[in-house]
């Protein structure tokens, strides 16, 4: 029976924990969106975006410059690839965007590791250990809807800090083209 309380026990807080978690990275979410606290951000039930063009697209990296550099590259190859009329527009103000990329790094996950490598060269020994920084990163694509938020995509990812980071370029990239190929039918 003892056994039995403390299962729930331990399933109880874990879920506390699990609600304390979501509601912590919403509270970052909403602020990196310029929402308030009362905005509704829920997951999208279909990819789904904005039909509006240009699409107006909010950017926020952090100080992450190599994903703002991916992000921008992306946006002028489509541009450069739509002709005349632009299909996405960078927008500096949040509040006039319809969608947002939003990469951050959350704080205190940055660690020290250490990266071996080896060698079947005799000449350069066994082979070599390297210390590297890592840290987690978070990517968020969100569309504005009429009655709040809603997010496309969403990861969590282990990175090595000073790599170059594509991932959300990537992820905007598919839903393009899966946008692209919807509009076709």
């Amino acid at each position: 029976m003892r056994k039995l309380a403390f299962m729930f026990a331990a399933i109880f807080w874990l879920s506390i924990q699990a609600v304390a978690q979501s509601s912590d990275e919403l509270a970052v979410l909403r602020s990196l969106l310029k929402v308030s606290d009362a905005t509704p951000v829920s997951t999208a039930k279909a990819l789904q975006l904005p039909i509006e063009r240009p699409l107006k697209v909010y950017i926020s990296t952090g100080d992450d410059s190599s994903v703002l550099k991916e992000l921008t590259q992306l946006v002028q190859d489509v541009n450069k690839k739509s002709g005349d009329k632009p299909e996405i527009e960078v927008v500096a103000d949040a509040s006039k965007a319809n969608l947002f990329l939003i990469h951050y790094e959350p704080a205190g996950k940055r660690h020290k590791e250490m990266k071996t490598s080896l060698s079947m060269d005799p000449a350069l020994g066994r082979g070599r250990t390297d210390y590297v920084v890592s840290t987690e990163v978070r990517d968020y694509i969100v569309a504005r809807k009429a009655d709040g938020m809603e997010i496309l995509s969403q990861h969590t990812r282990k990175v090595t800090v000073g790599e170059r980071r594509k991932e959300l370029r990537n992820d905007f990239s598919s839903l393009l083209k899966e946008q692209s190929k919807s509009n076709k039918r």
